[in-house]
């Protein structure tokens, strides 16, 4: 009895300890998300500015 009682006292402490090490494997690929979706969001303002740019000096161009 007191054999399958440590075992499965051990087997629920290896589960414990798995569960948490699957934790915070999930939050660093969740901070990971985040950081490309921030990354991709500043990729888009910077393409923005760049058409916005170019329509100005189109606009100034016709002007001249």
């Amino acid at each position: 009895m007191f054999t399958w009682y440590s075992r499965e006292v051990r087997n629920g402490e290896e589960a414990h300890v798995v569960h948490g090490q699957r934790q915070e494997r999930l939050l660093a690929i969740q901070q990971e998300l985040i950081q490309l979706a921030n990354l991709g969001h500043k990729l888009v303002s910077v393409e923005e500015m760049k058409e916005k740019h170019l329509s100005r000096l189109h606009l100034a161009r016709r002007a001249s």
